[in-house]
């Protein structure tokens, strides 16, 4: 299914925000850039050492801006006020990202 598809499922008529990151692992999947990221670093995200892994900075986020872009581009259509992103859903993806490697 094209990016496209998996978007435009997303926000059909879900209200619900603990849906609407859903069609995430499919999307980070279907990017080769991503896919060649996951297979390099066994990973998902990548970390500038050991000792900053799980700590956001602009470093942080700029190491992994294709996949956040890809969690903007599912949230920010569905959710039309300014709202921080959630993080237990993109978790939620990112482990069933994991599952089907």
């Amino acid at each position: 299914m094209a990016a496209a598809e998996l978007l435009s499922v997303a926000s059909s008529g879900a209200e619900d925000e603990s849906k609407s990151l859903a069609p995430l692992a499919k999307l980070w999947e279907s990017d080769p850039t991503i896919r060649q990221i996951v297979l390099q670093n066994k990973a998902l995200l990548v970390w500038p050492t050991k000792q900053k892994t799980g700590v956001i900075t602009f470093e942080t986020m700029a190491m992994n801006c294709k996949v956040l872009e890809k969690v903007l581009d599912v949230w920010c259509p569905r959710v039309p006020t300014a709202k921080t992103v959630a993080i237990e859903p993109v978790r939620d993806e990112a482990c069933m990202s994991k599952t089907m490697q």
